[in-house]
């Protein structure tokens, strides 16, 4: 696959493939490359619109997203059942790369919620979530994964955590040397259990102090 790109035209395509002669046109803008993965499709898109509105003459974002549906562990599963496939227009953002289904098939579940009796996703057990995760992005035996992986996430300038916030807890830890952009509306807490809230919320809070264990660049 190919980094999805967001704006109609494409501003590096050589101006001699059009007829037209290169113009020094000044500093160019930085590329950078962003792997995001959630569980929120509109939630990605509206902070790609706001950089693409507020930066796109300071940087030039090249996405991966992977947006996934709680326990699902097919591409076909995701994109029958998600909104990720509405949204054509900006690449493909159904999750496809068999590690991050396979983690979601196996922590990830629904729930019907003790006092509003409503559907909810949840995460099994997160401390096992977390270890699995890391496990599989950064140790080689686990990383190889039966089927289609996207090495684009390994490739990333920059991650984006959405949906649910602990996301970012297991993307920090996975890569710990890369910046890590949080971004997200409901409740830290949501998607886990309640006895795990509070690890997590420690956790959130060397996170945002930069003082998670192991990791070494910022998180915003």
């Amino acid at each position: 696959r190919q980094w999805s790109r967001h704006l109609r035209d494409d501003p590096d395509r050589p101006l001699v493939e059009l007829g037209l002669k290169a113009v020094d046109t000044g500093p160019q803008p930085l590329a950078l490359r962003v792997a995001a993965i959630g569980y929120h499709t509109t939630l990605v898109l509206e902070l790609i619109s706001l950089w693409e509105e507020f930066l796109s003459d300071q940087l030039r974002l090249h996405f991966a997203v992977h947006v996934l549906e709680p326990g699902l562990g097919t591409a076909e599963q995701v994109r029958a059942a998600s909104v990720c496939k509405d949204f054509q227009s900006y690449g493909d953002l159904c999750g496809w790369d068999a590690r991050l289904l396979r983690l979601n098939a196996r922590h990830f579940t629904r729930v019907t919620l003790p006092l509003a009796a409503l559907p909810s996703p949840q995460i099994k057990d997160p401390a096992a979530f977390v270890q699995d995760f890391v496990a599989t992005f950064r140790d080689e035996q686990f990383g190889h994964a039966e089927g289609h992986r996207d090495l684009r996430i390994e490739g990333a300038d920059l991650f984006l955590c959405t949906e649910p916030a602990f996301l970012c807890n297991a993307m920090g830890r996975a890569f710990p040397n890369r910046p890590l952009v949080g971004y997200f509306a409901n409740p830290l807490t949501a998607y886990l259990p309640a006895y795990a809230a509070s690890a997590w919320l420690r956790d959130f809070l060397s996170l945002c102090r930069n003082q998670l264990m192991e990791r070494s660049a910022p998180f915003l």
